[in-house]
């Protein structure tokens, strides 16, 4: 099976994540591009997977002080979203409703079609 530029792009940012964001932010792509028959995808629907969804998503932790003075400090987290395009890719009109959805959730979304695009991100995100 040949590989896509798209798939491509995903491995080389996947390789840079692990290396980048080690012990300072978790981060995972949910597989929905897969293939599934109409009954398995109907189920999986009901169980909330959702179309559109960006393909890798980025938790970084950030540390609060308790709610009542005393209380043992907390952690919070702030999510990012990343969208992967190749270069000749173009977002579906569920992807760009996704993307607004979530930037109205507070969640900054980039789409990226090449490594220097997520370094970027990465860097204007203080991860």
């Amino acid at each position: 099976m040949a590989i896509t530029n798209e798939e491509r792009l995903h491995i080389a940012c996947a390789q840079y994540l692990d290396v980048r964001l080690r012990g300072k932010a978790m981060w995972w792509h949910t597989a929905n591009e897969r293939q599934t028959n109409v009954r398995r995808g109907a189920k999986l629907k009901r169980m909330g997977v959702r179309a559109g969804l960006p393909d890798i998503f980025i938790l970084k932790p950030i540390s609060a002080a308790g709610a009542d003075q005393g209380d043992d400090p907390v952690t919070i987290g702030r999510l990012y979203a990343v969208e992967l395009k190749s270069l000749e890719g173009r977002l579906s009109p569920v992807q760009r409703t996704r993307i607004q959805e979530l930037g109205a959730n507070g969640c900054p979304t980039v789409v990226v079609r090449e490594l220097k695009t997520l370094i970027e991100a990465l860097d204007q995100w203080g991860l």
